[in-house]
């Protein structure tokens, strides 16, 4: 289960400078397993704006020039950012962040009001739930200034849609608002008091950092600092990756990251057949190397999104007989990874280790040879004994030691499954039955857990290899028997692939306790909305945590386009937990829950956003967390539940 590392700050009279937060973005994986409640998608995000960049994990609006920048007026820290709306342009500045999921929780940020007791532009931390149609109830939560109140801070009823007066007066300097969502309502907080509640179910898919407003009001400048979102995800979300423009309408996901927030893939674009990095609900090109014909596909991902791997047209290739080489993408720049010797010029790279280190694929030597690229080094592989010189890499384990793919070999004249262990090559065999045939598309994190398909007296059948055995997984109802698995859970407990049904291919879904399952079906089952008209034909790849799948399907348009879904998670009963309280006495820091939760669910609780504790409930409800060696001021947080948070003063 992702989240985003965070400090959130409580506002509970806590002197501000005595607050240690992180200064950049920090992402990790995380998983609670809540017993009998099953498992709980929670997480945290944290920006102080100390990066230079801030379109990483940003949307930045691009309408008005000069709208967005950073500051060295900050909060904390040595910057922050500082959106503006100037005098004679319509509308203004913005940075926004989307979640592919609906979501409650707590929001904050620091703003600096730079010009009270003037109506200029709007300057608002606003959360927004795209799922409803702007301007309609439940749609908006808002919290800031508004230009017909030059003299109060204004928030926004989500019940009605209108803007109420929060009784706090505007004053120059730094303002804490926090806008909390809970499971029965919520509340409005300017500098630690309560300035508006509601009631009612409302959730939130977007936050936005905000200054815009009429043209003929004069210009601002607001700045915002040490953002916060403290989230647990409330209902699973599909969502349409759209393509690049031009070009025909086609995109198709190949993989996702290992937390669950990039996608890669191709699409077609204005310039031809491009590779495509989607995250924050944005789908942009990459481009290709240069020289040659244009075009390139992406295939791989690490996992935390920064590095691509895939194959262009380049300079070498010319694009001479759909020639390619291979190449990987970091910080916006994408490098060809060469070939190894032998004729015609000719590499992919199918796959990258979750560090980004290590490149697999294939590249032509002798014939189709599996490659191992390292720190500028393309390392071929080799084959299995007997056949005709064949072989092609197409996953890696998350430390490299192994790579999985397929091989010619003396047990048939096609290929055979394998896999790389430290560099020695061994074959996988097959399923019973049938041609001997088999292909590895994809391993888990340990390299314990191979997937792919074989050939069984059925016909081609999704496989599993496990334990030095392989395990045909069957196929879908209806229709001709084929079936092929493309991606396995960073544990090896979720597969998924494409089977066949009476209409074709239909993405599936298999688990070690419920078997092979349509995947679409099952979604629907769940309570999840797909769109009337969509058909999902294939699902290639899935986090390691298993809760985000990625693949492609048929839009109501009847075109090809790539798809993302979160997995459903059941809930904890937030308000089961009766009370949490935090008190440090000699260095250490003691946390102690009260609840109604059955014995042996676990929960995290954790500790100014970098040290976490798993806590499991007893058989009295109670559970409780030390840390040692603290100083300073400590806010704990529940993590799946971030209402209950407290603090303490270590000194």
């Amino acid at each position: 289960m992702l989240f985003f590392r965070t400090l959130l700050v409580r506002a509970q009279n806590v002197p501000p400078s005595r607050i240690k937060n992180p200064l950049s973005i920090l992402f990790m994986l995380a998983m609670a397993i809540m017993g009998n409640d099953g498992q709980v998608e929670a997480g945290e995000f944290h920006d102080g704006f100390e990066e230079k960049v801030i379109h990483t994990f940003w949307n930045v609006s691009e309408g008005v020039p000069d709208s967005v920048n950073i500051s060295s007026n900050a909060h904390s820290g040595l910057q922050s950012v500082a959106l503006s709306a100037f005098n004679g342009y319509n509308g203004g500045g913005g940075v926004w962040h989307v979640f592919p999921f609906l979501a409650k929780g707590a929001v904050s940020c620091w703003f600096y009001d730079s010009q009270p007791g003037q109506q200029t532009r709007y300057g608002m931390m606003t959360l927004y739930n795209a799922t409803i149609p702007y301007a309609n109830p439940g749609n908006q939560f808002s919290v800031g200034v508004l230009d017909w109140d030059p003299n109060n801070y204004i928030v926004v009823n989500p019940a009605t849609g209108q803007s109420v007066v929060s009784g706090v007066r505007r004053t120059r300097g730094w303002h804490f608002f926090e806008i909390i969502i809970g499971d029965r309502g919520g509340e409005y907080r300017i500098d630690g008091a309560t300035v508006f509640t509601f009631e009612g179910s409302y959730a939130f898919t977007q936050i936005s950092l905000e200054v815009f407003g009429p043209s003929w009001r004069p210009s601002a400048t607001f700045y915002f600092d040490e953002v916060s979102v403290n989230w647990n995800m409330v209902a699973p979300r599909f969502m349409p990756l759209g393509d690049l423009s031009g070009g025909s309408t086609w995109s198709r996901a190949r993989r996702v990251s290992g937390d669950g927030l990039v996608v890669v893939g191709t699409s077609s674009s204005d310039s031809g057949v491009q590779a495509f990095r989607w995250g924050n609900g944005i789908l942009y090109g990459l481009g290709d190397l240069d020289g040659g014909a244009f075009g390139s596909e992406g295939s791989g991902v690490s996992a935390d999104g920064s590095v691509i791997v895939g194959n262009s047209s380049s300079e070498n290739s010319n694009g001479q007989h759909g020639d390619r080489e291979a190449f990987r993408w970091e910080d916006g720049t994408m490098v060809g990874l060469g070939d190894l010797p032998g004729d015609p010029f000719l590499s992919e790279a199918h796959a990258v280790s979750s560090d980004g280190r290590v490149v697999v694929g294939r590249a032509y030597s002798t014939g189709n040879e599996a490659f191992r690229w390292q720190d500028g080094e393309m390392l071929g592989l080799g084959d299995l004994p007997g056949g005709s010189f064949d072989s092609i890499a197409f996953g890696v384990s998350a430390d490299s030691s192994v790579i999985v793919g397929y091989s010619s070999s003396e047990n048939g004249p096609v290929s055979e499954a394998c896999r790389w262990v430290n560099g020695e090559i061994g074959g996988l065999g097959d399923l019973p039955g049938g041609e001997f045939k088999s292909v590895a598309n994809d391993v888990s994190l340990d390299g314990s857990v191979i997937v792919g398909w074989g050939t069984s007296e059925s016909g081609m059948e999704a496989a599993m290899w496990d334990g030095g055995s392989v395990a045909g997984l069957g196929d879908l109802p209806g229709g001709g028997f084929e079936s092929t698995a493309f991606g396995v859970s960073g544990d090896g407990e979720i597969i998924v692939g494409y089977g066949t049904t009476d209409t074709g291919r239909e993405a599936f879904l298999w688990s070690r306790s419920e078997g092979l399952q349509n995947l679409r079906e099952w979604l629907v089952t769940e309570g999840v909305e797909i769109p009337s008209g969509w058909r999902l034909t294939g699902a290639y790849d899935i986090s390691d945590d298993g809760t985000t799948v990625v693949g492609e399907g048929i839009n109501p348009d009847g075109n090809t386009e790539g798809w993302l879904v979160r997995l459903p998670a059941s809930e904890i009963p937030c308000d089961a937990i009766r009370r949490l309280k935090v008190e440090c006495a000699s260095g250490t820091l003691s946390a102690r829950l009260k609840s109604s939760l059955p014995a042996g669910t676990e929960l995290t609780l954790d500790n100014n956003g970098d040290q976490r504790k798993t806590v499991t409930i007893n058989a009295r409800g109670k559970g409780k967390a030390r840390w040692t060696h603290q100083v300073g001021v400590h806010i704990v947080t529940v993590v799946e539940c971030p209402e209950q948070s407290r603090v303490a003063d270590c000194g």
